[in-house]
């Protein structure tokens, strides 16, 4: 046998636990928690390298998801990772427009939602029915 395949045997045997996937705390080494790897319905339970997780409501089919409930997400996260719209899972403490980010968007840049925003305050720039979502400048919105 080739030594490729005796590594890929070997891989196929090894705990979940060496691959960084996990099923409960249980399957972690001492102070790492099992929590998912990224706020994304297919993303694998892993034992957080980080060593702490947060605990995020997710609503019924939200970044597929299909069902509403409390999960823990591993803290930590790299720009790029898919976030949600929760800041406490990137290292950079910046959720944009679902992924981490190194800082919030400017004013009058395109957003989604007022997450995304240094102001805080994401909304349509005018009222015309064809504009896009912007960060306001005023840090705040009119709803009517």
């Amino acid at each position: 046998m080739r030594w490729a395949s005796l590594f890929l045997l070997a891989l196929a045997a090894a705990p979940s636990s060496v691959l960084g996937q996990c099923s409960s705390k249980n399957d972690c080494s001492d102070g790492e928690l099992c929590a998912y790897s990224a706020v994304d319905g297919m993303a694998d339970l892993v034992c957080c390298p980080s060593g702490s997780e947060v605990s995020n409501y997710i609503s019924r089919n939200d970044y597929g998801f299909t069902s509403s409930g409390r999960r823990g997400f591993c803290t930590g996260l790299s720009d790029g990772a898919k976030c949600g719209e929760f800041d406490n899972v990137c290292s950079s403490g910046s959720c944009v427009l679902e992924t981490c980010q190194a800082q919030k968007l400017d004013d009058n840049a395109v957003c989604k939602i007022d997450n995304d925003c240094q102001s805080t305050a994401c909304a349509y720039s005018a009222v015309d029915g064809a504009s896009d979502f912007v960060c306001c400048s005023s840090g705040s919105e009119v709803s009517n």
